[in-house]
């Protein structure tokens, strides 16, 4: 059985930099993932109060036929007139992904707004755990290569800018 360990004492410093700049972009691509799933969470969490809000009683009878906003495009509108028949008032057409869509009501499109929240949160901790563990990574490697060039203070003099090693 092989290990995916490796034995620092024997990698030249030079080599730990590039670890190091390694694990440094993966954890910004990985933060970035995680902002992207944040903003999902907060849309799908959007989606959820906005289905709450218009299925109320009171917000379909007081608001019967103001001028609004439709969206056409993420960027265009067009205006309209709201009209809630009895028979619709309840239903909703629901983005499932690459241009496809459902219709559900609105207990039913909550339910899948919310097994979707769940599911980016269960991402959002296994990618943030990853990151954790890369900067426990990159602390070992800091403290092995601070240890074979002698002197905490003299590592960050060594590298430049793009993480290589100077002599």
């Amino acid at each position: 059985m092989s290990s995916n360990k490796l034995n620092l004492s024997e990698i030249p410093a030079q080599q730990i930099v590039e670890l190091q700049r390694q694990l440094k972009e993966e954890v910004q691509r990985l933060n970035l993932s995680l902002e992207t799933l944040l903003a999902l969470i907060e849309k799908f969490d959007t989606n959820i109060q906005t289905i709450k809000d218009v299925t109320q009683p009171r917000f379909v009878e007081e608001n019967q036929n103001d001028e609004m906003l439709i969206p056409v495009t993420n960027t265009l509108f067009i205006t309209g007139k709201k009209s809630v028949e009895k028979k619709n008032k309840d239903r909703f057409v629901v983005d499932i992904g690459t241009g496809y869509y459902i219709e559900k009501n609105g207990k039913e499109a909550i339910d899948y707004y919310n097994r979707k929240i769940n599911t980016l949160k269960m991402n959002y901790k296994k990618i943030s755990d990853i990151i954790q563990e890369r900067a426990n990574t990159m602390k070992v490697l800091q403290d092995e290569l601070e240890r074979k060039v002698g002197g905490s203070g003299s590592v960050s003099q060594l590298a430049n800018k793009d993480g290589v090693l100077l002599k």
